[in-house]
């Protein structure tokens, strides 16, 4: 068959021949400024797969230059490099295959899961997106849990049975009597990636050599998007680093909760069921605690015949507490009410309510709310403010400074 690979490229592409090469050498047949302090060097050969199909570029060297990033542009590929190197001459190469490697493994998982979904409903690929962190793929139709489920572990079946994973590159009739998935309406030069009885689709990626090699996918999560679905995946060594970190987290929560391996939801939910009922009686507690504050505050008022301000204490109240005993407290005065939440050890949090037209009593005259707040936050070292109906920030001071304050 004829080679039509580099059709319109004055670079050899060795990726597309052998996924597998980590070091080569190859002479550098331009060199141009690529933006600050960055240049683009272009060789005769390179095993560096270019930015492309949702995939990032390979990293490496060129000689002594570091190379960041590669791209390709009118045939071109350009190998983006932190110094430039000598037109003519030739250079060592490598490329980070740990990185590249990691990609060819979650890359053709992406084909294999994508196949399989395929087969099963119809539905394409239409979008991929393979970062250093996950792998992302959107479909084109819902697909439900259950169906997601089973494309699992058909897939992890199909890894099992190590099926070889082949690419060549096919044109005009070949292509005709083909079934394959694609992105682009492109009938020349198509390199078709193929997973024998499980999946054909046109790809420019390196990817590994049989499904095997991918080692495990699992589906980490999946979200309706755009009418379909976009599932976001692990394969090999991710799936492995990611199932090692969950096991170190489940071995900690079987250590908390006393409970055996597969038994760690088990322990969770009785925490949860402790803590849902605990959490009725703190509710139930907090309102016994506001009925028996209100009760003393009601007796105190009753008493009451004049407009300063009454104090109440209390370690024990929350925020939403005290404000609902002041408002409670403000339908039966028109005396100020002082809420102080606190300890002299950790000082005190105040919530102060007054009805609007009356103000706050003090020094023998009235004082709207955060005029009053100013003069108490200069006087005990305290901060807040709020409106003329309610002030709230907090004082550094102790229980016999404030009640002084007062006097």
């Amino acid at each position: 068959m004829e080679d039509r690979r580099n059709t319109g490229s004055v670079t050899k592409r060795l990726y597309d021949d052998d996924a597998y090469i980590k070091e080569f050498r190859a002479g550098v047949i331009g060199c141009s400024p690529a933006g600050d302090k960055a240049f683009g060097i272009e060789l005769d050969m390179t095993a560096f797969f270019p930015e492309g199909g949702g995939q990032k570029s390979d990293t490496g060297r060129i000689g002594d230059a570091v190379i960041t990033d590669v791209q390709e542009k009118d045939g071109h590929i350009l190998h983006i490099s932190d110094r430039p190197l000598d037109t003519g001459t030739e250079y060592d190469c490598a490329i980070d295959f740990a990185k590249r490697y990691d990609r060819m493994q979650n890359h053709s998982a992406e084909h294999l899961l994508c196949g399989i979904i395929h087969n099963m409903t119809g539905y394409d690929n239409v979008g991929f997106h393979l970062s250093d962190d996950e792998t992302i793929l959107d479909i084109n139709g819902p697909v439900s849990k259950e169906m997601l489920k089973e494309a699992e572990e058909k897939a992890n079946k199909v890894i099992y049975e190590n099926v070889p994973i082949t690419a060549v590159f096919l044109s005009g009739d070949e292509l005709k009597g083909i079934d394959y998935r694609s992105k682009l309406d492109i009938t020349e030069n198509v390199r078709i990636v193929t997973i024998e009885e499980y999946d054909k689709c046109a790809c420019c990626a390196p990817h590994v050599r049989s499904t095997g090699e991918i080692g495990i996918i699992r589906i980490i999560d999946a979200m309706p998007h755009r009418g379909g679905v976009r599932i976001t995946i692990l394969a090999g060594e991710r799936a492995y680093r990611d199932y090692v970190y969950l096991d170190e987290a489940n071995r900690q929560y079987m250590a908390w909760l006393s409970t055996k391996r597969l038994e760690g939801a088990k322990g969770v939910e009785q925490i949860i069921n402790k803590n849902r009922a605990l959490s009725e009686d703190n509710v139930r507690l907090k309102k016994e605690l506001t009925s028996i504050v209100l009760d003393d505050l009601k007796k105190k008022l009753e008493n009451k015949n004049d407009d300063r301000p009454v104090p109440v204490f209390s370690a024990n109240f929350d925020d939403v507490m005290m404000r609902n005993l002041i408002n409670e407290g403000l339908k039966m005065t028109d005396a100020a009410i002082m809420g102080f939440i606190g300890d002299d050890e950790s000082g005190y949090k105040y919530i102060i309510g007054a009805k609007e037209d009356k103000g706050i009593l003090y020094k023998g005259e009235y004082t709207d709310l955060p005029g009053f707040a100013k003069i108490m936050n200069g006087a005990l070292n305290g901060r807040g403010g709020g409106s003329r109906m309610m002030i709230q920030g907090s004082l550094k001071a102790v229980r016999n400074d404030i009640e002084e304050f007062f006097i």
